[in-house]
């Protein structure tokens, strides 16, 4: 039986809202849970795990999306679960520990790098590894793959850690599973030194954020290494 929890998109970023907890940041992009000093536990499916403290971080968080950020939650609490659900379109996300599979297009990981999944992606005919990231609001992609993309603006962005930078924001599709997205993208050109070492070090090309999952319902099975897209 799979806990069943609210999911909202609140400034471009998912957050769960949980009993006795104050708003949860989801992160597939984040090895590492946090939580604040307060708040050192988090309940999920009737599970109880512990997380390491890191109050900085989740201040500069809350400063920079703007909203107050009690907990990160990265992989390594997601990747304990035999299935998680993002329902976006209907504002929930579930928890199972077992179960049936889930049925829909079964999508496999390429890989899993520090226990973030790594997908498959299509850009104008080329295909990249993209990390999966809930907790970036763009996607980002080689400066090649944009070049007839549609110039939308100059805005900035950031990275716990690295703090802010600016970007160049493009229009452009892109095809994941047997589906086709429009996304906002910036070039993979703009990131900070320390986080296109990551993509470089892992032979990986693109980061796939969150936009994605606006309009679908998506299952993420980290055992099984695959995500399921549901019609």
């Amino acid at each position: 039986m799979a806990e069943t929890l609210t999911l909202t998109s609140r400034e471009k970023h998912l957050f769960i809202e949980a009993p006795k907890a104050g708003p949860i940041l989801v992160d597939t992009g984040s090895p590492t849970s946090f939580g604040r000093t307060g708040q050192l536990s988090i309940t999920l499916d009737g599970r109880k795990f512990d997380i390491l403290a890191n109050d900085g971080l989740l201040d500069e968080i809350s400063r920079e999306v703007g909203v107050e950020t009690d907990i990160l939650l990265g992989v390594d609490l997601l990747n304990q679960f035999q299935a998680v659900l993002f329902d976006v379109p209907r504002q929930e996300i579930a928890f199972a520990a077992s179960g049936p599979a889930p049925k829909g297009q079964g999508i496999s990981l390429e890989k899993v790098v520090h226990g973030i999944p790594v997908v498959s992606i299509g850009v104008n005919g080329t295909t990249l590894l993209a990390f999966l990231d809930t907790g970036a609001p763009i996607s980002y992609l080689p400066q090649t793959t944009l070049a007839a993309a549609e110039f939308i603006e100059k805005s900035t962005d950031f990275y716990p850690g690295a703090g802010r930078f600016a970007v160049k924001v493009y229009r452009t599709t892109l095809t994941f599973g047997r589906k086709e997205f429009a996304v906002h993208a910036a070039p993979t050109e703009c990131l900070p030194r320390a986080v296109a070492s990551i993509l470089t070090t892992n032979a990986t090309h693109a980061i796939l954020g969150n936009e994605v999952l606006e309009n679908i319902k998506v299952s993420y099975l980290p055992g099984a290494e695959k995500l399921v897209l549901h019609a």
